[in-house]
């Protein structure tokens, strides 16, 4: 039901969305570049929704996985000039100590780039 509307107004959407593969873990998340000049010059939405959610990862995996390769696809997605949303799927523990969650961005507990640093 979420889609029907978007199915109806544009039967052939499907064929729109492109998967782009990528290492998280890889500096510039070792995309060719072939890639990054797709993604740079046509690329009108970005879901981004690549992460980790093991408990019992270590946290600089975790920490590479769902923070600094979301940050350097936020950067990539600052080149895009045809880019006019970037949705990010997030983990479901994401604010897992809220009853509540509203559609809004919290203030991080850690600052990220201390966080970061410290497990370099």
């Amino acid at each position: 039901q979420l889609f029907d509307r978007l199915r109806e107004e544009n039967p052939d959407f499907q064929k729109k969305i492109i998967p782009v593969s990528s290492e998280l873990t890889q500096p510039g998340l070792a995309l060719s570049d072939e890639d990054v000049q797709t993604l740079t010059q046509s690329v009108h939405i970005i879901f981004h929704c690549a992460a980790t959610i093991r408990f019992d990862e270590p946290l600089k995996h975790a920490l590479q996985l769902n923070v600094i390769a979301t940050q350097q696809l936020l950067s990539l997605a600052k080149q895009m000039k045809q880019l006019h949303a970037f949705i990010h799927i997030s983990t479901a523990y994401a604010n897992c100590n809220r009853r509540h969650i509203d559609e809004v961005i919290y203030p991080p507990p850690v600052e990220p780039n201390k966080l970061i640093h410290s497990l370099e």
